[in-house]
């Protein structure tokens, strides 16, 4: 395992080499080849997806697998940028169908708020996982003070450590719904979401 401190820090003038922020480090994640890419971000927004869909979209379009979850507890006045949000992460999961895939973790399906940031990069003989507190927003990926770990495993090697990694991230995405399911008219906390029948909790 080898790991990359990854400090974003807007007051350098670029003299630490670990200064670097989170939406530098995604993108060049994307230009190794991975074939699948999975995201946890307790918050995103369509802003901070903004930079990354060009990358995302050709990845997707070569038949690789990019999945999200995100989490939907905004409050304090942020809940119609969350429904604006959601509506722009459907039409951008639209463009290539089964390649791009969304969910929301709700409080209605699991009882509890998501507040975890994990970016993982699959690639045929290691695995690159982005673990830290910057989150999928323009101010988490670029403004804001944020401090991250770069991790490189091997599948020779470090196998123990990414079956963990990917059962947790399979845990929050087993616990999450289809973003498309979503309330339009709710709160944006996701206290109000269809059940299986097609009925509101």
């Amino acid at each position: 395992m080898h790991a990359t401190v990854l400090w974003q820090n807007p007051g350098s003038q670029g003299t630490d080499t670990s200064n670097r922020n989170l939406q530098e480090a995604l993108c060049s994640l994307f230009n190794e080849n991975p074939y699948q890419v999975n995201f946890i971000a307790g918050y995103a927004s369509a802003s901070g997806l903004e930079p990354l869909k060009e990358p995302i979209l050709a990845f997707a379009r070569k038949g690789n697998l990019f999945r999200m979850v995100i989490g939907t507890d905004f409050g304090n006045g942020h809940e119609q940028m969350f429904r604006d949000s959601v509506e722009q992460f459907m039409a951008f999961q639209n463009l290539v169908p089964d390649r791009i895939q969304i969910r929301a973790f709700t409080h209605s399906v699991s009882g509890e708020n998501l507040h975890s940031k994990m970016y993982m990069f699959r690639y045929p003989d290691y695995v690159k996982v982005i673990i830290g507190s910057g989150n999928l927003t323009r101010h988490g990926m670029t403004r804001n003070h944020e401090l991250s770990v770069g991790l490189r495993l091997e599948r020779e090697g470090d196998r123990a450590d990414i079956i963990d990694l990917y059962k947790i991230w399979r845990r929050y995405w087993y616990a999450s719904v289809w973003a498309d399911r979503l309330p339009r008219n709710g709160n944006g906390n996701g206290r109000s979401v269809p059940t299986a029948n097609g009925s509101r909790t």
